[in-house]
């Protein structure tokens, strides 16, 4: 009688299993640390999540985003079992996690894009993981201490090779009041995302739903570098991708026509062309065809 208990016991957990949906599955998972955490330091537990699917290896896992509303933890869970197989509390902080699937390599297997607010004052932490021999490996920028470098980082295709490239903005000056916006640059290099030259000039133009106008930006370049080589690239769709490609425009660099409408379609990402730079430099753009077409320009130097 007891074997038999236990036999229907064990059916009746497989039929649980079946049967429990991606969001009972990652609720049922939420890591007892952050309740710990929360009571230790006497605040409500806000039991925040988020997951996105991802196969990898033929197995199917949902990488899951907790937060207690203060602090944060990373799960990667077999989708098909509902087995937690690994638990991440590092230094993920923040609240409201979001997951986000892309291919950020070019291989066909995306991985997992993490994102947690920091505050009413703004901000972001983002930590980017791959799953590799069934485990979540950490592959975005990280300092000594282990903590994500990036924000709330752009995902961009320079190259149109399906291979991404991440920008953020970072604020080096003295404050929240006086900013001095840098464009942090990110490559993937022997599989992680390493820290290059900082962009030159970023921006992302977008066409409204009144009539085209043609938008106005300026930027300034140390005079000890005008003698580096400068590339200028337009990723059409921007970030948001095909949907919002812009069909016909201009892009003037310094008076000089870098992008005319021909070179514009709903087939075409990206493309880069060297151009020269000054001390002072403008930067005219306009969008024209369907609205909500979208353009970002990128300058960097080798």
């Amino acid at each position: 009688m007891r074997t038999l208990l236990c036999v229907v016991i064990g059916m009746m957990s497989s039929l649980r299993v079946v049967g429990a949906t991606p969001d009972e599955i990652v609720s049922a998972a939420y890591p007892a640390k952050l309740s710990q955490i929360a009571a230790g330091h006497h605040y409500a537990d806000k039991r925040e999540q988020a997951y996105a699917a991802v196969t990898s290896s033929r197995t199917s896992y949902l990488v899951a985003a907790y937060s207690n509303g203060h602090v944060a933890a990373v799960a990667l869970i077999d989708n098909s079992s509902a087995s937690t197989k690994q638990v991440i509390r590092d230094h993920q902080t923040g609240a409201q996690p979001n997951v986000r699937a892309i291919d950020l390599d070019g291989d066909g297997n995306p991985e997992a894009v993490v994102t947690f607010t920091l505050g009413p004052r703004g901000g972001a932490e983002t930590w980017i993981y791959r799953i590799q021999q069934g485990q979540l490996v950490p592959i975005g920028p990280m300092d000594e201490q282990g903590r994500s470098l990036l924000g709330s980082p752009d995902v961009v295709d320079f190259n149109g090779n399906g291979v991404m490239d991440l920008v953020d903005s970072s604020n080096v000056g003295e404050s929240r009041d006086d900013p001095v916006i840098v464009k942090e640059h990110y490559m993937v290099r022997n599989g992680v995302y390493v820290e290059v030259a900082p962009l030159d000039f970023y921006e992302l133009f977008f066409r409204g739903k009144a009539a085209p106008v043609t938008t106005e930006e300026t930027f300034t370049i140390p005079a000890d570098a005008l003698q580096k080589s400068y590339r200028l690239t337009i990723i059409n769709g921007g970030f948001n991708g095909e949907g919002y490609r812009a069909s016909a425009g201009s892009v003037v660099l310094n008076g000089v026509t870098v992008a005319s409408s021909s070179d514009f379609s709903q087939t075409r990402r990206s493309w880069t062309v060297s151009v020269p730079l000054q001390p002072s430099n403008s930067l005219s753009v306009r969008l024209e065809g369907k609205p909500s077409g979208r353009i970002i320009v990128a300058i960097r130097h080798d």
